[in-house]
């Protein structure tokens, strides 16, 4: 993953070693002592800040997002202390509809009999590069298992693999509390198309700032 800064010119690597030594400490390899579980959290977290403190700000929300929910609950050393995580269910229901131009049907997603969100999903080949997209998923879903190590196993599920689960891709995706919406995600189109591989290589002239992990 990487993350530039162009006011600064400069840019961070967050590769798979890094991000299984976060996992690797996290899940309770680093130092001994018997401390609470809170000083536990609260290390976590540091370490956490310590490792997205040099990544630009654009990126840095995403990022923070996609390791928090991947982490989920801060993992005690003790595994006897380590909270329950709700099992999460992706319900198909009877409802169909066009959204943005794709046949869609609703899915919900429900914790502790609660929906949290909802999903209108398209099947795969409905999207443009549809069957590609799916593929990196699941590259994706795989690299985050092995990135995270240890802590991957106690983080509950991987929030990559819900495209498999609701097998297509959501045209719609809105985030509920108490029944009503708090945010939407909207596909509106897709197109395929040939991409420079450059493109995913940092500006020539930049230089490389290191991670808190590093």
């Amino acid at each position: 993953m990487l993350g530039i800064d162009h006011n600064a010119k400069t840019y961070t690597i967050m590769d798979k070693e890094t991000l299984k030594a976060m996992g690797d400490m996290m899940g309770g390899g680093g130092g001994g002592g018997g401390g609470e579980g809170g000083d536990n959290a609260a290390g976590i977290e540091a370490m956490l800040q310590e490792a997205l403190k040099d990544v630009p700000a654009e990126e840095r929300a995403e990022i923070e997002k996609m390791m928090r929910q991947q982490m989920g609950a801060a993992a005690p050393k003790n595994q006897s202390q380590a909270p329950k995580i709700p099992a999460t269910e992706y319900r198909k229901t009877k409802e169909r509809g066009e959204q943005h131009g794709y046949d869609t049907v609703k899915y919900e997603e429900v914790q502790d009999g609660v929906v949290l969100s909802e999903m209108w999903v398209t099947d795969w080949d409905e999207v443009a590069g549809g069957e590609d997209t799916r593929e990196a998923f699941k590259a994706m879903a795989v690299f985050w298992q092995e990135a995270f190590g240890n802590i991957a196993m106690m983080a509950g599920e991987n929030p990559i693999e819900v495209f498999e689960k609701i097998n297509g891709f959501p045209v719609v995706d809105r985030e509920l509390a108490d029944g009503k919406t708090t945010s939407e995600t909207v596909l509106k189109s897709a197109e395929e198309a040939d991409i420079d591989s450059t493109i995913f290589q940092p500006p020539a002239g930049y230089t490389r700032e290191k991670m808190g992990m590093e």
